[in-house]
């Protein structure tokens, strides 16, 4: 019984944080993009994969996550799979830092699986266009 309940704090944690937030089509990110991720990993993998987001599109910190009850193990994964700073940011080197580490790149993966279809709903041609090259770029970096 405590350990549904510690599930029902992390997921309600998680989708407070991202309240309000909506992907490029208009739908709930947590109900659109987060659950289907966090559903398409191993199980030990789904908090990871629900939250790995959450540093980079909410104010939460690591020490938020921890204080919410997310392992250090999940807390490594979603840093790993959270961007740096627009300014210090290398999209290659962080692919090639995630596929270094297996759990991750099956996280990072499955973003990108969840991410590609939903890229023929943008109404602009060339955004959409751009994004399904640079997601299939990515998977052939990530060597899946």
């Amino acid at each position: 019984m405590e350990q549904q309940r510690n599930r029902c704090a992390l997921v309600n944690f998680v989708r407070e944080a991202h309240q309000g937030q909506t992907d490029k089509s208009g739908l709930d990110y947590f109900e659109s993009h987060l659950l289907p991720v966090a559903r398409s990993v191993p199980a030990d993998l789904y908090f990871a994969a629900l939250a790995h987001d959450i540093l980079e599109d909410t104010p939460t910190t690591t020490d938020d996550l921890k204080g919410a009850g997310f392992s250090a193990f999940e807390i490594q994964l979603i840093g790993l799979l959270t961007k740096p700073p627009k300014r210090e940011f290398d999209y290659h080197y962080y692919l090639d830092q995630i596929a270094k580490n297996p759990y991750a790149k099956i996280i990072k993966v499955m973003d990108i699986v969840n991410n590609l279809p939903r890229m023929s709903t943008i109404d602009d041609e060339e955004t959409s266009a751009r994004l399904i090259n640079k997601y299939l770029d990515a998977l052939a970096r990530l060597k899946f």
